[in-house]
């Protein structure tokens, strides 16, 4: 466990997109930091993971593009922050979910995904088609 006084003010999601269908397989990756809230709510997993399967189903399918993922990533953050932040302004005890589904069809963009440079970077496949990834610096 991390105590309060040390627990970092920003966390950091990172999405890892292996491109193993073409003649040269590659892995991006991209990451994004966005402010910790030094409280808990119950159900945030669940409305992170709604929120996600949500923005991809509406608009990748079964099969979404990376620029899909980062879309969708990015609207599922926001609406998370604003979802959390207001519930902590209002002193809430519960995230509110129902008094914000407004701004899910339509949310305001506040974090992006940056693509993460690497320096040397390969992407070799195995005997098994997955791929692996080097880096040397």
């Amino acid at each position: 466990s991390i105590e309060e006084d040390s627990a970092p003010e920003h966390l950091t999601l990172v999405l890892s997109v292996q491109h193993s269908h073409s003649q040269s397989p590659r892995v991006e990756q991209f990451t994004v930091p966005f402010p910790r809230f030094n409280v808990y709510f119950g159900g945030t997993g669940d409305l992170f993971t709604s929120l996600l399967c949500g923005y991809i189903a509406r608009e990748g399918g079964a099969h979404p593009s990376t620029s899909v993922l980062i879309a969708s990533i990015e609207k599922t953050l926001s609406v998370m922050h604003t979802v959390i932040e207001d519930s902590v302004r209002r002193e809430e005890l519960e995230i509110d979910v129902l008094s914000h589904r407004k701004i899910f069809d339509d949310p305001t963009v506040l974090f992006r995904l940056r693509r993460v440079e690497t320096t040397a970077s390969t992407a070799s496949s195995t005997d098994d088609g997955s791929i692996e990834s080097a880096s040397s610096t």
